[in-house]
């Protein structure tokens, strides 16, 4: 049996407060993918299907909503930074590489033509003694002969042209060491001028993923932070947030499904609500996301004293936290000797605690259906809420919350 109905008036409450690959391309381990889309709408999935599409009006939820899509452009951004600086880093390495194989190949070949114009100066300097030793006077007194002189003249010619010819080799030759050292020295600043891309690219991949850090595993709780704001948030033009609406109709379901014929409205299940506690707001406390009350919502001593009803304890104060007399405890307010007999697990989280109200609702929807049906009916409405508090005057302000709510089109 529930607590009488001076009870319900006492608890009113006041209004509801509101690794990178490095530059030598070795691969590095990459943050796990989290964003797949819209992570707002990601952040959406985390509420029940059947209140997604409420609406509310709430600034924690449009921080919430802007803080989701600002850390996913943030991820989006710093994930598009790595993976083109990764990439880049890729393409370096090899330009890297490539140019340090010119350098070398450039330095094999200055040390060839230097080696070859090595060898032509000790030609050059071998036919200079041999023309010297062979350009001597003729021994006094000694008169060639015409055939001599003639084979005398062409050694002469043929010593110079071998000159001439060395001295061209040489010239080639010392030209390509100048050249091959020239090309060296711009390979050099080009191989400088990549190492220098490879550090900032290198900077900039690691600033990206620094910000993949922070931001990636920080996304979820931002949508989990969007989730509990939205539970919790006034549903548009009512006076209870989103959660105390999931609590209702899922409550109503869970009842319907059990019992066809009871047709049992959520809407039913808010009124009662709205009397008994507002909400779960009564005293200071407000519903968390998962639909427990941030204080324990606990009645008056049921001490038999003027306009209050006599119910000795029946729980040892378990539920209550009083030995001698028993006290509504929890938003739709049992007392504990109703609660074991009709409680529930509303939410499915493997407990039964009459300060949730999804347990709460779902337990005062099967006390309303235990012993009535056809709660679509007035009569038949009249009489179970009569149940739940023996005053008319209860069940008038009830059926009175009832029909704003059926009102907001949310139902």
């Amino acid at each position: 049996m529930l607590a009488a109905a001076c009870l319900s008036v006492l608890l009113v409450a006041p209004t509801m407060a509101s690794a990178e690959e490095g530059p030598d391309g070795e691969p590095a381990e990459e943050p796990t993918e989290r964003v797949a889309g819209d992570a707002l709408a990601e952040a959406r999935e985390l509420l029940p299907a059947t209140v997604r599409n409420v609406r509310v009006s709430s600034a924690a939820v449009d921080r919430a909503e802007a803080e989701i899509v600002a850390l996913e452009q943030t991820i989006l951004t710093n994930r598009a930074r790595r993976d083109q600086a990764a990439s880049d880093l890729e393409r370096l390495a090899v330009e890297r590489e490539e140019l340090r194989e010119e350098r070398t190949s450039l330095r094999d070949r200055r040390h060839t033509a230097g080696q070859q114009a090595a060898q032509l100066r000790r030609e050059q300097a071998q036919l200079a003694v041999a023309a010297y030793v062979g350009a001597g006077d003729p021994a006094p007194g000694l008169t060639l002969d015409s055939a001599e002189a003639m084979a005398t003249g062409r050694q002469q010619v043929m010593m110079e042209a071998v000159d001439t010819t060395i001295r061209e080799r040489l010239e080639i030759a010392d030209g390509e060491v100048v050249a091959f050292a020239a090309r060296i020295t711009t390979t050099q600043e080009e191989i400088e001028a990549v190492v220098l891309t490879i550090d900032t690219t290198t900077r900039i991949r690691d600033e990206a993923i620094a910000e993949l850090a922070i931001a990636e595993p920080e996304l979820p709780r931002a949508q989990q932070r969007f989730a509990d704001a939205f539970m919790t948030a006034p549903v548009a033009g009512a006076d209870f947030p989103v959660v105390a609406l999931d609590a209702y109709r899922s409550a109503a379901d869970v009842i319907n499904a059990e019992q066809a014929a009871c047709n049992l409205s959520w809407s039913v299940l808010a009124g009662i609500g709205r009397v008994e506690s507002r909400h779960g707001t009564y005293g200071g406390s407000s519903l968390r996301p998962d639909g427990t009350t941030t204080r324990r919502i606990i009645g008056i001593a049921l001490d038999g004293s003027e306009g209050v009803m006599l119910i000795p304890d029946t729980d040892g104060g378990a539920l209550d936290g009083d030995p001698i007399y028993d006290r509504a405890v929890g938003p739709m307010q049992f007392i504990p000797s109703t609660w074991r007999m009709v409680r529930r697990d509303g939410n499915g989280d493997g407990r039964m605690d009459p300060h949730n109200l999804y347990d709460a609702a779902a337990a005062a929807g099967a006390y309303l259906c235990r012993n009535h049906q056809r709660l679509d009916q007035p009569g038949p409405l009249n009489s179970a809420l009569l149940s739940y508090n023996r005053s008319q005057s209860y069940v008038n302000t009830v059926l009175a919350h009832r029909r704003t709510y059926d009102n907001l089109g949310v139902g």
